[in-house]
């Protein structure tokens, strides 16, 4: 319990309670702007609403490294002009040279620094987690084999019709251990299928499921999925951050089946395909 109590009283542990704090209004409000944004671009593309909920997320991720500049530049006398005026109106107020008092001074304020521990073991927690699913996606493409070289070259030919990452082959492969189609790497990309799914689909549908995985890669959705998994855990205690995330991947399948769609003419191939997915893996 010592070491609990000794970690409560850190230095900079106050500060960064405060900045925790003040994320609890900011991502509401970037949500809600959010939110607004979606409910006016229901009918535009997916693309459109995609980037809208990405920018959200990265308004989210900005908020606190702002806040924690502005809370430092105002204990050292920095403060805004807006509070320089309104406190040179009071009877009394801190010289340039005086520190602003902390939050965390105040009795009413004394439990901050236990919330930036929780904070803390929550982030070590999800932190254990990504790396245990990095982990066993690892083990998962250790137990594959190579796809039928028909369908590696037509990945290939479609690789090369589109322009999708040609410095890199990107490699077909078969697992027992996926339900569906995924996309593994990025410098060096996998595409896992379950295995017997290639034989079992019409070819036209296998394209489609391709062309989906594919459409990933042209819009470097790893990146993105990297930058969500990482801002979901550092911010993980407000709950307008998962809602965002949740907006970003629904809207980026969304995207992926709208090109597949216009490179087949129609998404009924991809439709029928994701229905079998359905029906194996209910």
């Amino acid at each position: 319990m010592k070491p609990l109590l000794q970690l409560t009283t850190a230095p900079g542990l106050g500060l960064l309670g405060q900045v925790l704090v003040h994320f609890l209004w900011q991502g509401a409000l970037v949500a809600g702007v959010l939110a607004l944004g979606l409910g006016a671009t229901r009918r535009a593309s997916a693309q459109l609403r995609h980037n809208l909920a990405c920018l959200a997320l990265g308004a989210m991720a900005l908020c606190p490294l702002v806040t924690a500049l502005w809370l430092l530049q105002a204990d050292h006398g920095g403060a805004p002009v807006q509070m320089s005026a309104l406190a040179s109106i009071g009877p009394a107020h801190p010289t340039p040279t005086s520190p602003a008092p902390e939050m965390g001074a105040s009795p009413v304020w004394s439990w901050i620094p236990w919330l930036t521990v929780l904070w803390f073991v929550g982030t070590v927690f999800l932190s254990v987690r990504l790396v245990g699913g990095w982990y066993r996606l690892h083990r998962v493409l250790r137990d594959t084999h190579p796809a039928d070289p028909e369908w590696q070259d037509q990945l290939l030919m479609l690789q090369r019709r589109f322009q999708i990452l040609p410095r890199h082959s990107i490699r077909l492969l078969e697992t027992v251990r996926a339900q569906g189609p995924m996309v593994v790497g990025f410098l060096k990309p996998v595409i896992l299928f379950p295995a017997g799914l290639l034989a079992s689909l019409p070819p036209a549908q296998v394209e489609a499921l391709l062309l989906h995985e594919l459409a990933h890669l042209r819009h470097r959705d790893f990146i993105v999925n990297l930058a969500q998994r990482l801002i979901e855990t550092l911010l993980f205690y407000h709950p307008a951050v998962w809602w965002v995330s949740e907006q970003i991947q629904r809207e980026r399948e969304h995207r992926c089946d709208d090109w597949v769609a216009s490179v087949q003419g129609d998404g009924r191939r991809l439709a029928e395909a994701l229905l079998v997915l359905a029906e194996q893996h209910p």
